[in-house]
C-alpha cells in the first residue's frame, strides 16, 4: 500500500510541474486541477479498503479524481515528449488537459451504465443436451451500485431465462448492516444461482455475507461441485482457499468423485488458475476479477497480473489434449476505486453450452 501510494504521489507531482504548472492558465483553474489530481493520488490506496466506510458522494468524488490523474498524466507525458522535440504548443496542452477531463467523465458514465449481454457459444461432445448459463461477475454493490441499479440487473436476467444463474465472485463492497437491501432484488431471480466468493467479499466480512446469501437460496460453492441435470458438473474455486498462495490449488478436490466423461464447468474469480483447471481437464472456466482491464494503461497491468488473461474468451489444449475454455467476465458492475470504462463494457454472459453432435 505504501509503494502505491508513493507511485501516485510521483505521478501528481509529475502532472501538476511538468504540466499544469507550467502553463500561463488562471490560479484558479490550477487549484481545481491540483485539488483533482491529489484527491487521484489517495483513490487507488483508500479506496482498496476504506471504500466500504465511505459515503457515496466520497466514492464519486475519489474515483473520478482517480481517472482523471491517469488521463492527466498521460497528457503530461505526452508534451513533455514535445518539448524533447523542441515542440511546445500551449494550445496544445490546453486541447489535452480538457480532453481528459472529459475521457474522464465518459469513462465514469460507462462505469455505471446498464450491462451489455454478450452472448458465448461452448459446444462438447460430451454434453447430453443443450444448456443456458448467465454469468454474473464483480458487481461491487455498496458505495456506489445500490439497489436500483441491481433491480434493472434481475430484470434483464429473469427475461432471458437461463436454465441457471452464477456470479464470479466480488459482488459487494459493503458489510451486511450497510449493503443488505442493495442485494434483496436477488430473491426475486427466476433460475437457479450457484456463486464463488471473490477477494471482495472477503474484505466485507465473507461469513456474515455468506449466511445471507444462504438465506437468499443461493448455493455457494467452496471448493465443492454439483452435478447439473447429469449433463456437467459444476464447481466452485474459493478464493482464499484457493488462491493467497498460486502453489495452493484445490481444483482436482473440487471435483473429487465427477464421473470420468462429465465435461466439468468451474467457477473461479480469479482467471490465472486457468493452469491448474486445464490440468484437470476443465471443459470452461468462468471467471472475472480483471474488469476487463477497465481502460488504458491499467489494462497493460491488469494483464500482466492475471497471467495474459484479460478478457473474453481463450481456447487452450489442455492435459488430455483436448480443448479448454476461460471465459473472463469484463464485470457487471464497476469497483468504486476505478470506475473507468474505455474500451470495455459492464456485461451479462450468457453461455449457451452446445452438445456438439459431430
Amino acid at each position: 500500500m505504501f509503494f502505491m501510494l508513493a507511485f501516485m504521489q510521483t505521478l501528481g507531482l509529475f502532472t501538476f510541474f511538468r504540466g499544469i504548472y507550467l502553463y500561463e492558465v488562471s490560479a484558479y483553474i490550477k487549484v481545481f486541477l491540483a485539488i483533482i489530481i491529489e484527491f487521484g493520488v489517495f483513490n487507488l490506496t483508500l479506496m482498496l479498503i476504506f471504500c466500504k466506510y465511505f459515503p457515496t458522494w466520497l466514492c464519486v468524488v475519489l474515483g473520478f479524481s482517480g481517472i482523471s490523474l491517469i488521463y492527466l498524466a498521460i497528457s503530461t507525458a505526452v508534451m513533455e515528449f514535445l518539448r524533447i522535440c523542441k515542440f511546445n504548443n500551449e494550445k496544445i496542452y490546453y486541447f489535452f488537459a480538457i480532453l481528459s477531463i472529459i475521457l474522464a467523465l465518459t469513462a465514469y458514465c460507462r462505469s455505471i451504465s446498464q450491462p451489455d449481454i454478450k452472448n458465448i457459444v461452448i459446444t462438447s461432445n460430451k454434453l447430453k443436451k443443450d444448456s443456458k448459463i448467465v454469468q454474473l461477475s464483480d458487481l461491487h454493490t455498496g458505495p456506489v451500485l445500490k439497489r436500483g441499479w441491481i433491480e434493472k440487473i434481475v430484470e434483464k436476467v429473469n427475461e432471458i431465462n437461463p436454465d441457471l444463474i452464477v456470479i464470479t465472485g466480488d459482488s459487494v463492497d459493503s458489510f451486511v448492516q450497510n449493503g443488505l437491501d442493495n442485494l434483496k432484488p436477488f430473491n426475486s431471480f427466476k433460475s437457479p444461482v450457484y456463486m464463488v466468493l471473490g477477494n471482495h467479499e472477503y474484505y466485507c466480512n465473507a461469513p456474515e455475507w455468506i449466511k445471507v446469501f444462504k438465506q437468499m437460496g443461493i448455493k455457494i460453492l467452496m471448493n465443492n461441485h454439483i452435478v447439473i441435470d447429469d449433463n456437467y458438473a459444476l464447481g466452485g474455486a474459493d478464493w482464499v482457499h484457493n488462491y493467497k498462495d498460486d502453489s495452493q490449488h484445490l481444483i482436482a478436490k473440487t471435483f473429487t468423485d465427477v464421473p470420468k466423461n462429465m465435461p466439468k464447468v468451474l467457477l473461479s474469480h480469479y482467471p490465472k488458475s486457468f493452469a491448474e483447471a486445464k490440468s484437470e481437464e476443465v471443459l470452461l472456466q468462468l471467471s472475472g476479477h480483471t474488469h476487463g482491464g477497465m481502460t488504458f494503461p491499467a489494462n497493460i497491468f491488469v494483464s500482466m497480473a492475471n497471467g495474459g488473461y484479460l478478457r473474453g474468451l481463450y481456447k487452450e489444449l489442455n492435459s488430455k489434449g483436448e480443448y479448454s475454455y476461460l471465459y473472463v467476465n469484463d464485470g457487471t458492475g464497476l469497483w468504486p476505486g476505478m470506475p473507468a470504462r474505455l474500451g470495455t463494457t459492464n456485461e451479462i454472459t450468457l453461455i449457451n453450452l452446445k452438445k456438439d453432435n459431430n
